[in-house]
């Protein structure tokens, strides 16, 4: 085998071999880092990803209002075939100890504190129920689900309420596509799409009276 065509394989064997090792030890802490700078990006583009494939409406940053000049953040209204997602982005550094039904959690974070929070399957079903006051939407078709980021480390959980979720970003279109596929009546789409502007009406009311300070 000639000279230089030795060097072209043992250089090309040499590139790959860095690749690979690049995946193996700097891919994951990258992507983290990315993920954590990018946080409305990133759970954006996964629940885009799903309203896309699935051919659902989607709307973003819908805002209620509560009392005053005081209005509640909904971070995605995914309105499916079946039922309508109340979703909250939730990005969590280290690990949590889960406990569905306590009102608080506590968050394990790799710098070695601990913090005390609000369990945010209660906020996002506060959020549901607020939602559904709002539009008018019986809650009994809609499913709450706190989106959170994967490398969030949580212990093992016992039975979910099957209409407020604890959903990793990875597992979203599986669970979406879970809910779908039940055998329940699907929407009639012409008062879904009705549903929807209401939705979109909302927001824009809100978003107006925010700034007109109302």
């Amino acid at each position: 085998m000639p000279y230089n065509v030795r060097v072209t394989i043992f250089s090309l064997i040499v590139i790959v071999l860095a690749v690979l090792f690049f995946l193996l030890f700097f891919y994951r802490p990258l992507k983290r880092e990315i993920q954590r700078k990018n946080l409305a990006k990133t759970f954006y583009n996964a629940v885009m990803r799903v309203a896309r494939n699935g051919d659902y409406y989607l709307i973003n940053g819908l805002k209620v209002r509560l009392d005053g000049n005081n209005y509640l953040s909904i971070d995605h209204v995914l309105a499916g075939d079946k039922y309508i997602y109340v979703i909250t982005d939730r990005y969590f550094e280290g690990a949590i100890n889960v406990r569905l039904n306590d009102e608080r959690w506590i968050n394990y974070r790799k710098d070695d504190r601990k913090l005390d929070l609000i369990n945010p399957l209660f906020e996002n079903r506060f959020a549901l129920e607020r939602l559904s006051i709002a539009s008018g939407i019986n809650s009994a078709f809609m499913i709450g689900i706190v989106l959170i980021n994967d490398d969030c480390f949580i212990n093992q959980l016992e039975a979910q309420d099957e209409e407020n979720l604890l959903v990793p970003i990875s597992k979203l279109e599986r669970v979406i596509s879970t809910y779908e596929a039940k055998n329940v009546r699907p929407f009639v789409q012409r008062e879904l799409w009705q549903a929807v502007q209401d939705l979109h009406e909302l927001k824009l009311k809100a978003l107006e009276e925010e700034k007109d300070g109302k």
